[in-house]
């Protein structure tokens, strides 16, 4: 009852905190106060992520939620990301809330039928429901202020009628102009067309792991939408796809690719399924000795059961969350195949795309179990901040921890010592975590190493091309930052299984994007969280953030002042991971910017070094407040 209770309070507060920021958002428009700032965006990346925050309502609802990012669309423009995400956020927000069952589908694509500059580009941005739909009378006032389709809905629905409203001066501001195609009864279409200037200086390449290339994946699920985006992104990764709508289509194919001796190396299922479900077909191929070399992959979703390794039973080797990221499907797959390649298949490997992430007490009970005696790890990180609470959560589960600096000092270290697993940060100075992780792997080529000593990566830019750069330098899987308790504890028990066999299932998690609230300095979960695993050392933690930080923004003002801004990319990405680690949101995302700057105008160009003024201002300013606040709460447990 008194959760029942507490979810009642923090939803309604939710609710009034998104009516005031809608008043406040209508009153700037109206005041024409509200101003545009656009920055380079992976927009792949945007859409991801606002699918990822609403998916916990989506799955509340036993709804799917699906992004469909057709291929060779743009991926690096100039935009809005604030207002961008407000738009989409809105756009799905309403889908959730009028769809009883069915699925929403944020689809993305160019629009070639508009003629731009070169260096322009027009994507169509749609949300489509299976929800009640709007009635042709209707249609145009529901983008009035204040106004919803009727007073029923109102009362069944709530909300304050400026959600689309705000959506549709937004898009005007961008340019363009928001439409609406609608059936009662059978759903709504809401879309958006804009023109983006294109971001030559970065460019996103497809992962195309190659374990991968050439491998025949079958995608047995009953959303043609799914079909269709999981085989269009597998494909653009050289694998090679078929489709099935069910599991009595799934057989049949089977049989006939018997005959031709083509089947399939990875079969994706879905679990809900009408007629036959994920679970009977999984024993159905299992049962056929031609069969069971096949690597299965179950989709699960809202609806879903409890997954427990009882499943490996069934024959899937690995299960995969729903809504599936698109930035992350791939990854998995190559993380899945080489386990299953190499023999693990006794125990079931779980890729949680962030959805449904820390929904489980039961997932906590298990992470609070894992416990590895006698295992030596190697933890290579320069940030002292990130060390520490790495080290702190690996002692606790156990574990011996042997720290480097950097790349070069964790080759000397290796030559020395034997270690089960190796935690390498990517950048660093004297010897990044790339080139180091290239030479354990030319020391182990010649035996001075253990071959089968994992590399795990610990990287800030897990959304972009640095996943696949960490596993084509050599490393086995990464976290991405700020590293999590949980998700650290459990990746190293998934590669570190057959050394100590703790009672606990195998999980290989993804990172889930970050929900920060950007109007505060400090993320109170992420505090709470290096509060709870420092204890007594929290003090020291606090120190060590604030003594690092301040003797990297002096390297940024001394990079800053002799106009060589390329320096400002190292200490500007250790603030921007190390903020992050302690809750610091605002900082590490102006960090972040500061990063990004130098590297997308690749010289020292006198207006990219003037734009960073005020930017360098900022973040001495969100440093003071974050100092501030930090200390205060070192005074709270002393």
């Amino acid at each position: 009852e008194q959760a029942a209770l507490t979810r009642t309070i923090l939803n309604s507060g939710e609710m009034l905190m998104n009516i005031i920021e809608d008043i406040l958002d209508f009153s700037k428009i109206e005041a024409n106060k509200l101003e545009l700032d656009p920055i380079s965006v992976n927009m792949l990346e945007l859409v991801d992520d606002v699918c990822m925050v609403y998916a916990p309502r989506a799955r509340e609802k036993a709804l799917e939620i699906v992004v469909n990012y057709h291929a060779g669309t743009e991926f690096f423009v100039y935009a809005d990301p604030v207002r961008l995400r407000q738009i989409l956020g809105n756009l799905v927000n309403n889908a959730i809330k009028f769809t009883p069952k069915g699925h929403i589908i944020i689809d993305v694509r160019e629009n070639k039928s508009i003629e731009t500059p070169e260096d322009k580009v027009s994507l169509t941005f749609s949300v489509r429901d299976t929800g009640i739909g709007i009635l042709e009378s209707d249609k145009e006032r529901i983008f009035e202020k204040f106004s919803q389709a009727n007073s029923s809905t109102t009362r069944k629905y709530g909300g304050t009628g400026l959600g689309l409203s705000i959506c549709k001066s937004l898009v005007e501001m961008m340019g363009g102009s928001i439409k609406l195609n609608s059936e009662p009864g059978k759903g709504s279409n809401f879309s958006f067309t804009l023109t983006f200037t294109r971001n030559r200086e970065e460019v996103y390449t497809p992962p195309k792991p190659p374990i991968l290339k050439g491998s025949r994946i079958m995608i047995v699920d009953d959303l043609p939408v799914i079909r269709f985006m999981l085989s269009e992104q597998l494909s653009s990764a050289d694998m090679i796809c078929s489709t099935c709508a069910n599991g009595s289509d799934a057989l049949l194919q089977l049989q006939s690719l018997k005959e031709t001796g083509e089947l399939p190396n990875i079969i994706i299922i879905d679990y809900l399924m009408p007629g036959m479900n994920g679970e009977m077909l999984a024993r159905a191929i299992n049962d056929d000795p031609d069969l069971r070399n096949i690597c299965l992959v179950m989709l699960t979703a809202a609806g879903s059961p409890i997954i427990n390794d009882s499943f490996a039973e069934t024959g899937f080797s690995a299960y995969i969350t729903k809504p599936v990221r698109v930035l992350n499907l791939i990854d998995a797959l190559s993380i899945i195949w080489k386990k299953y390649s190499e023999g693990y298949r006794d125990t079931l490997i779980r890729i949680d795309t962030g959805a449904a992430a820390g929904t489980s007490k039961d997932n906590h009970s298990q992470q609070d179990n894992i416990h590895l005696e006698n295992i030596k790890i190697l933890l290579v990180e320069d940030s002292r901040l990130n060390q520490a609470f790495a080290e702190e959560v690996l002692s606790q589960m156990g574990c011996k921890v042997v720290t480097a600096s950097n790349g070069e000092e964790a080759i000397n270290v290796i030559a020395s010592d034997e270690f089960s697993l190796v935690l390498m940060d990517c950048q660093m100075p004297v010897m990044d975590g790339f080139e180091a992780t290239r030479r354990i792997c030319e020391m182990k080529a010649q035996g001075l190493v253990r071959d089968t000593m994992p590399i795990i990566a610990l990287t800030a830019n897990a959304m972009k091309d640095d996943r696949q750069r960490c596993l084509d330098a050599g490393m086995d899987d990464y976290i991405t930052k700020p590293v999590r308790k949980n998700e650290l504890k459990e990746k190293v028990y998934a590669w570190l299984k057959d050394a100590a066999a703790p009672s606990v299932a195998e999980d290989i998690i993804p990172s889930a994007p970050s929900a920060d609230n950007k109007d505060s300095f400090i993320d109170e979960e992420l505090l709470e969280e290096a509060r709870s695993i420092m204890k007594d050392k929290f003090d020291f933690f606090i120190d060590c953030f604030i003594e690092d930080v301040e003797k990297y923004i002096a390297d940024i003002d001394t990079a800053m002042n002799s106009r060589e801004v390329q320096n400002m990319i190292l200490p500007a990405h250790t603030i921007k991971s190390t903020s992050k680690r302690i809750g610091a949101v605002m900082l590490s995302d102006i960090a972040k910017h500061i990063e990004l700057t130098p590297r997308e105008a690749g010289n020292t160009q006198g207006g990219e070094v003037v734009s960073l003024d005020d930017t360098i201002r900022r973040m001495n300013e969100a440093f003071s407040a974050t100092k501030s606040e930090l200390l205060s709460r070192k005074k709270k447990t002393a």
